[in-house]
């Protein structure tokens, strides 16, 4: 999934965080994560930073 859903907005965190882990975190260990893949387009970037603050 390159783009983020439609429905983004009303996603509760749980929901976004489940949908970063689905398509678009970096794991470096089981459980661990070192972030999103190198390969996220901005847009994911930006809404991942966004995620990170709230």
């Amino acid at each position: 999934m390159n783009t983020l859903p439609s429905d983004w907005p009303e996603m509760s965190r749980s929901e976004q965080e489940d949908w970063f882990a689905k398509y678009w975190l970096d794991y470096i260990a089981d459980g661990e994560t070192a972030g999103l893949r190198s390969d996220a387009p901005e847009e994911i970037v930006r809404a991942y930073e966004v995620f990170l603050k709230q």
